[in-house]
């Protein structure tokens, strides 16, 4: 699910690390099924600290994509020319505790990451 647009995302998160429409878009899926698997899918549409926490997990998912879509260099040689390529800094495991963080952060007082019985 959905839980905030790209003009939530600019105007009331005021976010920066993602730099338009068609990216928020991109990363907001993987961000809403991920607030959905770790609320248990008690979050509430229009609940502010549920947006908040949709915005931040985005660019972090965002970062991620664009970390494991742009190679970075290790190293390079001139003679021959040879140029290697190193695999993100971040494994899997930083990135979900990075994801994991920005919920806790917002919805830590909401009871929403509780998952037993009330």
């Amino acid at each position: 699910m959905i839980y905030a647009d790209f003009n939530y995302y600019k105007d009331s998160f005021h976010g920066k690390a993602i730099p338009n429409q068609e990216s928020f878009d991109s990363a907001a899926v993987e961000a809403g099924a991920y607030l959905d698997r770790f609320t248990f899918g008690k979050t509430i549409r229009d609940m502010e600290p549920v947006k908040k926490a949709f915005c931040a997990v985005a660019e972090v998912v965002y970062r991620q994509t664009k970390a494991e879509n742009t190679g970075v260099v290790s190293g390079e040689s001139v003679g021959n020319h040879s140029v290697s390529y190193a695999v993100s800094a971040k494994s899997s495991q930083d990135w979900a505790t990075e994801k994991a963080r920005c919920l806790k952060l917002y919805l830590a007082n909401t009871s929403l990451l509780y998952g037993g019985l009330r």
